[in-house]
């Protein structure tokens, strides 16, 4: 097996995390299980099976800057391709509690769903073995892992196609850079497609800008725009991509979501201020924490890209950024985090501090632990809220504990290089002189 004792320790703790979790789980007879999904309210599949329906793709729905243009094409096909009889049963969501009109007991909107997932993680494993260092049985090892990692495990439950904008931006991040042209090429029509079903891996352009690549630059924003206004024109021709772009002005962010718990930025800080006790004082000042969030989200980003070295470090913090900017990030998101963490395991063969810290934080991130619902996650938990919407658990909270270990760590490192950099523009500088 190849010598390197980071990948040993992760692959050992990361499976014994599994493991605990399976035989935890079967010994309380699902207790961990309903712990981490919320009381199995349900919904499952729902972020898929919600859009197939009469008011989610009609033309009027791609004005609407909730979701980009070419995820609203991608489930009108999907719906439009259902029998006719099918459709008209369904003008509007018809999930649970109407069972008899619920769509997941379609067999062909089933199997829509299945394909979407199956070629996405086929895709991902072998993205992953592909650019995992290692011996073959390491490499089988890690795929394992990363497709029963926490990221991968909600995309499933819940049906989002994050999945796929995950997968492609995976692609771009390990080939923008490669030799070979044709690589490159897909990578930024990759990156184009992950910008147009989620906006927010764009911060991955920055690579591009770090290596100076304007080509590349202007390529994958023609992809962007294709894929954005070719739904569009094709749904409702030019005035609907003007009533698009118009939606998109008057999208503001508000706190009506925001949830303790999540991973994204105002999340994260409203669970820190519940926990001391100063929830009003944060809600009271929500705007000026938005502000906040949002400067150094797109701050840091730019900072890590052009002043960090190692690439993993570099990536990771993209990724927070993405976490951090929405108005609320929900778990799978978590799949991001496999991207950063293969290039961890390649980058870095020895034991350090700075490593075992590092590890601890993937661990937390990417592995399903059988972690209980104690007192501190009802305390926590927004009691004016029920049912579905109330997502709070202890594995969530294990995330945010994974995110901040993670993110302190690299913000070090920016700190110390950063300085470091300093130092030299002065010492190039005096030698000038």
């Amino acid at each position: 097996m190849k010598n390197n004792k980071p990948l040993h320790i992760f692959l050992v703790l990361s499976t014994l995390g599994v493991l605990s979790f399976v035989v935890l789980n079967r010994i309380f007879n699902g207790y961990f299980f309903e712990q981490i999904f919320f009381g199995l309210t349900g919904d499952t599949l729902y972020d898929f099976f919600v859009f197939l329906n009469q008011n989610s793709t009609s033309s009027a729905a791609f004005v609407t800057g909730s979701n980009p243009p070419l995820v609203r094409f991608i489930f009108r096909f999907v719906f439009k391709s259902l029998p006719d009889t099918v459709q008209e049963e369904h003008p509007k969501v018809n999930l649970w509690p109407e069972p008899d009109k619920d769509l997941r007991i379609n067999a062909f909107a089933s199997l829509c769903f299945i394909l979407m997932i199956l070629f996405a993680l086929v895709f991902m494993a072998k993205l992953c073995y592909d650019n995992f260092e290692g011996t073959k049985l390491q490499k089988k090892w890690f795929v394992v892992l990363a497709l029963l990692s926490t990221g991968v495990i909600w995309s499933i439950e819940r049906g989002n196609i994050v999945i796929w904008a995950m997968v492609c931006t995976m692609y771009f991040c390990f080939y923008y850079d490669s030799e070979d042209k044709k690589r490159r090429e897909i990578s930024y029509l990759l990156l184009g497609i992950a910008i147009s079903l989620k906006i927010y891996p764009a911060l991955f352009g920055l690579f591009l800008l770090k290596k100076k690549d304007i080509k590349g630059i202007l390529k994958t924003i023609l992809y962007v725009a294709i894929f954005t206004l070719f739904p569009l024109f094709i749904t409702g021709g030019f005035d609907t991509i003007r009533a698009y772009i118009c939606s998109l002005f008057n999208q503001v962010s508000s706190g009506s979501n925001l949830r303790a718990g999540y991973l994204n930025g105002l999340s994260v800080m409203l669970t820190g201020f519940r926990v001391v006790g100063y929830e009003e004082f944060f809600l009271n000042h929500l705007w000026f924490f938005r502000i906040i969030n949002y400067a150094f989200s797109v701050l840091i980003s730019f900072i890590a890209v052009f002043v960090l070295k190692k690439k993993w470090m570099k990536v990771t913090m993209l990724v927070f950024a993405m976490f951090w900017l929405p108005g609320i990030t929900h778990t799978y998101m978590l799949s991001f985090i496999i991207i950063p963490l293969v290039m961890f395991l390649n980058e870095e063969d020895k034991i350090s501090v700075q490593n075992v810290i590092a590890i601890i934080g993937f661990v937390l991130l990417t592995t399903i632990l059988p972690i209980p619902n104690g007192e501190l996650v009802e305390s926590l938990r927004d009691q004016t809220v029920v049912n579905v919407a109330n997502r709070l658990s202890g594995f969530m909270l294990i995330h945010i504990l994974g995110e901040i270990i993670l993110s302190c760590l690299i913000m070090i490192r920016i700190v110390i290089e950063g300085v470091q950099l300093i130092k030299q523009q002065l010492n190039k500088k005096i030698a000038v002189d």
